[in-house]
């Protein structure tokens, strides 16, 4: 399960391969790689946002008892 620490720490791999996806998918100049590039940058920003919050949310649950034992789903 990945954690919003580990999406964090691999960041730059995801930039380095936005913009080869960028490079591959359109001609290549600048513009066609950032008009590509941009938007899979601003979802994976995203997705580490996203998942600090559940993973904040849990922590508040199970601080206060809450939450069940079960794990999620893998």
């Amino acid at each position: 399960m990945l954690t919003s620490d580990t999406l964090r720490e691999k960041r730059r791999y995801f930039i380095v391969g936005a913009f080869v996806i960028g490079g591959r998918a359109h001609p290549p100049d600048v513009i066609s790689q950032l008009f590509v590039a941009g938007p899979l940058l601003l979802l994976y920003e995203g997705s580490i946002w996203s998942v600090r919050y559940v993973e904040k949310k849990a922590a508040a649950e199970a601080a206060q008892g809450r939450c069940c034992s079960a794990k999620p789903a893998e």
